[in-house]
């Protein structure tokens, strides 16, 4: 059985079992590219499974997120007997340590929100800036939902977002305080006065949806 063929097979059949499976199916394909186009999956040797595992620099949480990919594949391909044993490392190295969350202290928010309203960037306005990181820190949104939403998603007069095509790709309604949902509908009017509510409600002077990574990068300068 030819791997990419397998690897598309598996894609499949994990999806047809109801999950998106994007993550791990780019990473499976691109260790079918590192092997070859025409490699069957009973030639893989060790040394090129540890190589795609390898990758470039130190080893850092995405090695095992690869190879947890790739033991789910390898566990499909011998259960259905396209190969005896998987051609896996037996052992495994020391996992990085874990990501440590910095909690900002209330003086260090309070100094942040004021900086962002002086913030000057050609792309992110202070304004829109300030708006995102008070909606970030007091909603508790990942990035991506924030600069996903559209104007028919914030309801500031009933205190309400709703996400769509979340994480898990499901809806949900987040509720806002007061003091937020204020805001929000300040931000809101400061925008044109007839735009469609399928527009980004977070923008670019010329109306166009904010990028993860200008956000970020405002966010580093702030």
């Amino acid at each position: 059985m030819n791997l990419q063929q397998l690897i598309e097979r598996y894609i499949a059949y994990r999806q047809s079992l109801g999950a998106q499976f994007r993550a791990d199916a780019c990473m499976l394909r691109v260790f079918g590219r590192s092997v070859g186009s025409h490699a069957e999956v009973g030639a893989v040797r060790p040394e090129q499974v540890n190589a795609f595992l390898a990758g470039h620099g130190p080893i850092t949480r995405y090695w095992f997120a690869k190879h947890d990919a790739l033991r789910g594949f390898y566990g499909y391909a011998v259960s259905r007997g396209y190969v005896a044993t998987a051609p896996l490392p037996t052992r495994l190295p020391r996992r990085p340590p874990p990501f440590v969350p910095y909690i900002y202290s209330h003086e260090e928010l309070r100094r942040l929100l004021e900086t962002a309203t002086a913030y000057q960037g050609c792309v992110v306005q202070a304004a829109t800036l300030h708006t995102l990181v008070l909606l970030l820190y007091g909603a508790g949104l990942r990035l991506c939902e924030a600069i996903n939403l559209d104007r028919a998603d914030v309801n500031a007069d009933q205190a309400v977002l709703t996400i769509r095509q979340t994480k898990f790709g499901k809806t949900r309604l987040v509720p806002l305080g007061c003091q937020l949902a204020t805001a929000l509908a300040q931000y809101a009017t400061s925008g044109p006065k007839r735009a469609a509510r399928q527009t980004p409600f977070f923008t670019t002077p010329t109306g166009a949806r904010l990028k993860q990574r200008t956000v970020q990068g405002g966010f580093r300068r702030v």
